[in-house]
């Protein structure tokens, strides 16, 4: 590191003057920058106790129920990203082996699950939107989303006019 670099740093305590930070690495003749690591493991976590905490109002099989649908909304994130990993840009990850999941449980013991697809994800949170729908009256329509065109540029428009 430069003098000049290290005087910066200790100045203004600012990781991007030392290349920490969102700079991506360059490369030049004199210089070779960036990061190499060589394990990176990537975990998601979903607390069922933490879910169990939840209250909705819509009495035991509604909140069940609710409970329910967040996990599979959770689980259907995690299983899209383990069909399609991206990590950072510019970054060349090779994995080493498919992706696992645990089912960690009571007294220190973990059951070893086949890990979801997005197919089979997609059915679990389908299969959970129904039965929040029924027993909480869960409504979940998505977005719509409308577009008024601009009435003066319709006005003026011809379908006569050529496809320049």
């Amino acid at each position: 590191m430069s003098a000049s670099a290290q005087k910066s740093f200790s100045s203004k305590g600012k990781g991007s003057t030392i290349g920490l930070g969102a700079i991506p690495p360059s490369v030049s003749d004199d210089n070779l920058d960036g990061v190499a690591i060589n394990n990176a493991i990537c975990t998601h976590v979903l607390s069922f106790s933490m879910l169990r905490t939840f209250r909705f109002g819509k009495g035991p099989e509604g909140d069940e129920a609710i409970r329910a649908l967040i996990a599979a909304m959770i689980l259907r994130a995690m299983a899209g990203y383990n069909a399609d990993p991206v990590l950072r840009a510019n970054c060349y990850l090779v994995e080493s082996a498919k992706p696992e999941m645990t089912l960690d449980m009571r007294n220190g013991e973990s059951k070893d699950l086949e890990p979801l697809t997005p197919e089979t994800a997609e059915a679990l949170l389908q299969a959970a939107y129904e039965q929040a729908h029924d027993k909480a009256g869960i409504i979940w329509e998505g977005q719509t989303f409308e577009v008024d065109g601009n009435p003066a540029v319709i006005a003026n428009s011809s379908a006569d006019e050529g496809d320049n």
